[in-house]
């Protein structure tokens, strides 16, 4: 059988990293941003978002370069769709 997947909802994520690195200086909140920003892969069942644990440990590990070439848009009026 092939290696399972370890789904696990924000909170139970927070304490499995929390459990690993008691003095990790990631945060609940910015599991939350990753999840809702779709940097790390979330599955909704019924009401509950589950993300890949495994997936989260890897997205941690090889974080994406921040790209500073884009143009900033603050203070400019986007269009309503």
């Amino acid at each position: 059988m092939e290696h399972l997947a370890r789904m696990r909802t924000l909170d139970a994520a927070y304490e499995m990293l929390k459990a690993e690195d008691p003095d990790t200086a990631i945060s609940k909140y910015y599991l939350r941003y990753l999840m809702l920003s779709g940097q790390i892969p979330v599955h909704r069942v019924g009401c509950k978002r589950l993300l890949n644990y495994d997936a989260l440990l890897v997205f941690l590990q090889n974080p994406p370069e921040a790209s500073h070439d884009s143009p900033s848009r603050y203070g400019v009026i986007r269009p309503l769709k």
